[in-house]
């Protein structure tokens, strides 16, 4: 696995490439980085004016947002069977298989 790379050298590269010293292709292989990861920081700067790790932000989302628990608690106290004896989901998610967890049709495939 990659280390995440530090500020200071995050910072010297955002700088090359704003001193003309070079293209994107250029700064990255002078520091011996991706040309991805030069636009990564580059975008992430215009977005947030700051070159931090954001490793908070990454990952997997969560499928079920906050509102959703309290619907879902309602419909399981409504119907108690809803989820037993069902096939678990992915783990952690309190998810069971063979539909919506909130009660509503299966989703058809992605158009």
């Amino acid at each position: 696995m990659k280390k995440t790379l530090s500020v200071d050298l995050r910072e010297r590269i955002v700088a090359a490439y704003d001193a003309k010293e070079g293209t994107r292709e250029e700064v990255a292989k002078r520091f011996k980085v991706s040309v991805g990861m030069v636009k990564k920081l580059l975008g992430q700067r215009a977005r947030t004016g700051d070159l931090r790790p954001r490793h908070r932000f990454s990952g997997r989302k969560a499928r079920l947002m906050p509102n959703h628990g309290a619907k879902l608690k309602q419909l399981i106290a409504r119907e108690p069977d809803l989820h037993a004896g069902r096939d678990e989901g992915p783990p952690g998610t309190g998810l069971h298989g063979g539909g919506d967890p909130l009660g509503g049709e299966p989703a058809g495939p992605d158009i």
